[in-house]
């Protein structure tokens, strides 16, 4: 079975970047990503039983962008 978890950037200023994620056609939740620590932070869980492998999966690839300087409009969690 395949994964794809969606993230789309809401909000960004100097210190941080917000991003809603989850599935495709699924209620979302919402990330924070401090652009100077690169320390992630759950603005708003997802509803679902499976929030924790969304969250975690959703932190690495912040934290994958963030150790490149990059902060995209859109990026995705595939395996």
């Amino acid at each position: 079975m395949a994964i794809l978890i969606e993230l789309r950037r809401i909000d960004v200023d100097d210190q941080m970047a917000v991003y809603e994620y989850g599935f495709q056609d699924s209620p979302k939740g919402q990330i924070a990503i401090d652009k100077y620590s690169g320390e992630c932070v759950e603005l708003q869980p997802v509803p679902s039983s499976r929030n924790d492998f969304l969250f975690s999966r959703a932190r690495r690839v912040l934290v994958t962008h963030h150790e490149a300087g990059e902060y995209p409009e859109e990026t995705t969690y595939c395996a």
